[in-house]
């Protein structure tokens, strides 16, 4: 499903001195994946996590209403009732990030929100 829907997306805007997240570089594809901890999108963070010519994703999600389970123990828990390999989870290339849709920059941060933006501009 993700190289039917990602064909044509192009990626040479970014090239090796892009510099990411906690000083990373760009290997090959960045991913910006919203809603990882549900049913398609854990389906889909497993298999990115999986692929070779991905170096970064980005797991975007809302805050939990119970504020004593952090984003990490919610996908973890996402992939246990799916049947998904769990220790794909402690891959170096998964960012977790926590959101508000209600502020302007979606509560990323004037850093992340403008990297975020730039990769999704690559897109559409």
């Amino acid at each position: 499903m993700i190289e039917k829907y990602s064909a044509g997306f192009g990626y040479s805007a970014l090239d090796s001195s892009t510099t990411l997240l906690n000083g990373r570089s760009r290997g090959d594809h960045v991913v910006v994946l919203t809603g990882s901890t549900g049913g398609l999108g854990s389906y889909m963070l497993a298999s990115l996590l999986q692929r070779k010519d991905v170096s970064l994703i980005y797991a975007i999600n809302r805050p939990s209403k119970d504020v004593s389970s952090s984003i990490q123990q919610r996908q973890k828990s996402g992939f246990a009732d799916r049947g998904l390999d769990a220790t794909l989870l402690h891959s170096e290339k998964l960012v977790y990030v926590v959101t508000d849709t209600s502020q302007g920059d979606l509560g990323l941060g004037a850093e992340l929100y403008q990297k975020v933006c730039f990769i999704s501009s690559l897109t559409g």
